[in-house]
Formats: structure tokens, C-alpha cells, sequence
């Protein structure tokens, strides 16, 4: 083939090639899923209702909560304390590899569940109803899920809509359905062109008000080992990965009262971990233990990464938030 020939052909591939990526770009992308509800046992109107979230907020549980807090005030329901309500309501969120749920209700979810979504379907939600006595989660009173493949995008992107679905049949049987909605084009290309983060891309600007911290004596952490530059000869004990600070978290996360995370902020690399608590008084008991156990492992990676600097744990517990960086854990 001639020289003139191989230009040609290589223009046409080309052009091929680009009219090939420009369809592709153009291609509707439908977010798919089964749902349904079921009521076990009537909810009187007007009753007073109380949410319990996630013990470690995050982003996807604000969309998630406000919405069923909306939903709940608009079909005449009170928002009230725990203690003071007729009908507790919880939600349990999955996908992208995590899990959010308030573990007062994680008894109720195992017993109850029973819709099967497809192993495509990487996300779920799951509302649950329950009776009160005095703030403990009682009789379930209703329950609804939700599984879906998300179009592909990152949960948080579909919390609110889901949850809104869900408590369109509060209280009420829905039986289980398939469902499928086109993504919007202009979601479409603002995720192509900037895929969002799973991190919160700043810390959220709210008051520290009085923390549970109040006691200055802090658990230590173990000592941290660092390898000498000058002796490449010398063998250094390896230290821990931020793997292992994720299933130390993990384990901890499975108890009953306490929540674990860690996370990494965006804006600055600032790496967090993150113990949420039901109460105030279960924080002020347990976080100093909880730190010495999770928060060790944490901050010697954080030294053996360069970011110990940086690197802080948040305690939560309702209305109440306090931040302790390894710094002042090591002091």
C-alpha cells in the first residue's frame, strides 16, 4: 500500500474511532431496581415519630434522613425526642463498599428482610418502623427496601430519591416491583466530565459545643516505629497500613454502641477517624477505650504515611461533636 494510501486509512479509523466515542457519550443510562413495602401492623395518623440515624453522619445519611423527615411532617406526623414517640424510624443504606445504619434497629433489618435484588444491584435502602418504649425500638410496624444499580453512580447521588420512593407507602403494602427512570443528560456529563468524591470534600462548619472530652487524661497510643534513613541495612519491624487501621474500625464498628469510620478529606488529605455514639453519656463512658483501641493503630499509620500531622479522631454523639488530633493523643 502506498504512502498516500496508509494516510488515507488511518484518517478514516480515526474519524471511525471518534464518531464510534461520540455515540457512546450519547447513550441514555437508565438507573434500575426492584422495591417494596409491607406493613406488619397499622400506624395511626398524626402519630409522633422519631429518627434514628447513622451514629457516624456522612452526606448520604443528611439526604436520606431530611427526606424521610419530609415526608413524615407532610403526612401530618410529629418529629419528637426518642423517648417521647409513638414510632421510631431507622434506615439502613448500603453501597460503594460501605454500610450506614443505626445498630439499634440492626435486629429488626436481619429478622424482617426479604427482598432479593439481582448481584448487580451494589445498592440498597431499607426504612424500618418499629414501636417505641421509651426510645427503644419495640414491634416492627412497617418496613420497605429498595435495591438498585444506581445508573452507575455513587450512592449519595440517589439517597434522596430513593428514600422519598420508599415513603411515598409509608406504612403500607407495596408489593415488590421492578423500576427504571433515565438518567438525566446533564447528570450524565457533569459525572463524566468531574466524578465526584466518597470523601467530603471539607470539614463541616458547625460549633463545637461542649464534647464529651471533658476529662483531659487521654488514652496513649502505642509507640510508633519508623524506619532510620541513614541505616538502609538495619531491618525495621513494618508498621501498620491503612488497611489494617480499616479493619481494626471494622471490628470495632460491629458492636451495638459505637459506630467506626475512617475517612480521607479531600480538600486537604486530612485522614479521620470517626467513633459516633447513641448518647452523650455512652461517649463520655466508652471513647477513651474505643481510642485506645482503633485510635493506636490509626495514628502509627498516619506517622508511617507522613500525614501524622494532619491526622485527627472525631467523636460523635447527638448534638455534641469533639476532635482530638494524634498530636494531642500521643501528649
Amino acid at each position: 500500500m502506498t504512502a498516500g494510501g496508509m494516510k488515507r486509512r488511518d484518517a478514516i479509523a480515526g474519524s471511525l474511532a471518534m464518531a464510534l466515542l461520540l455515540g457512546c457519550a450519547s447513550i441514555p443510562r437508565y438507573v434500575r431496581g426492584d422495591l417494596r413495602s409491607r406493613g406488619y401492623a397499622p400506624i395511626p395518623a398524626g402519630a409522633s415519630c422519631s429518627l434514628l440515624p447513622s451514629l457516624v453522619p456522612r452526606a448520604v445519611d443528611q439526604a436520606i434522613a431530611g427526606q424521610i423527615v419530609r415526608s413524615l411532617e407532610h403526612a401530618g406526623h410529629r418529629m419528637v425526642a426518642p423517648e417521647r414517640a409513638d414510632v421510631l424510624i431507622g434506615y439502613q443504606q448500603s453501597g460503594d463498599g460501605v454500610r450506614h445504619a443505626p445498630t439499634a434497629f440492626e435486629a429488626s433489618w436481619s429478622e424482617h428482610q426479604a427482598l432479593e435484588c439481582p448481584e448487580r444491584f451494589s445498592q440498597r435502602l431499607t426504612i424500618i418502623a418499629t414501636g417505641s418504649e421509651e426510645g427503644v425500638p419495640a414491634a416492627v410496624l412497617w418496613l420497605a427496601e429498595l435495591c438498585s444499580d444506581g445508573g452507575g453512580l455513587e450512592s449519595s447521588v440517589h439517597a434522596g430519591a430513593f428514600a422519598r420512593e420508599l415513603m411515598k407507602s409509608f406504612g403500607a403494602n407495596r408489593a415488590e416491583r421492578r423500576f427504571e427512570f433515565l438518567l438525566p443528560s446533564s447528570t450524565q456529563a457533569r459525572y463524566a466530565a468531574d466524578p465526584p468524591s466518597l470523601a467530603p470534600t471539607a470539614e463541616p462548619k458547625t460549633p463545637t459545643p461542649k464534647t464529651p472530652d471533658e476529662h483531659p487524661a487521654l488514652a496513649q497510643p502505642a509507640p510508633m516505629t519508623t524506619p532510620t534513613a541513614d541505616r538502609a541495612d538495619e531491618l525495621v519491624e513494618p508498621g501498620p497500613t491503612w488497611s489494617d487501621a480499616k479493619d481494626t474500625c471494622a471490628s470495632l464498628d460491629l458492636r451495638p454502641d459505637v459506630g467506626c469510620a475512617l475517612v480521607v478529606i479531600a480538600a486537604s488529605g486530612t485522614p479521620v477517624l470517626e467513633l459516633g455514639y447513641p448518647t452523650r453519656a455512652a461517649a463520655l463512658e466508652r471513647w477513651k477505650h474505643d481510642v485506645a483501641e482503633a485510635g493506636a493503630v490509626f495514628c502509627r499509620t498516619a506517622a508511617r504515611h507522613g500525614v501524622f500531622e494532619l491526622a485527627t479522631v472525631h467523636i460523635f454523639a447527638p448534638d455534641q461533636r469533639a476532635e482530638r488530633s494524634c498530636r494531642a493523643l500521643e501528649q
